[in-house]
């Protein structure tokens, strides 16, 4: 069994994922003016109020949606990079193994 790990994909989904993150913090903002131009013309009204709690919620929502995508993208590097790194280390290992493995178990030696 091969276990294959394609650094060029985990790369792109890790760009996919630090592009909606950053997308998604445009989107937060994209209703902030006009919410607040909106909230403004009916001061005192209780839907001003209303208006500001949305925009309040959807900032927050949004702004986490976001993190979530950055931290998505973090740990696809991060699995990246530890892959690469047990590769790195397992190949360095299997000349040093290779005698020991090619060796005759104990168990099948007469005592």
């Amino acid at each position: 069994m091969t276990i294959a790990i394609d650094q060029a994909k985990l790369d792109e989904m890790s760009q996919t994922c630090q592009t909606t993150g950053s997308e998604m913090m445009s989107a937060a903002a994209l209703p902030s003016g006009d919410t607040d131009a909106a909230s403004s013309g009916l001061s005192g009204w209780q839907t001003a109020a209303e208006l500001s709690n949305v925009l309040s919620t959807w900032t927050n929502k949004a702004s986490a949606i976001s993190d979530s995508y950055n931290s998505f993208s973090e740990a696809l590097q991060y699995t990246k990079a530890n892959f690469t790194q047990i590769d790195d280390e397992t190949a360095m290992l299997i000349p040093e193994l290779s005698p020991i493995l090619q060796s005759e178990p104990p168990w099948d030696q007469p005592e």
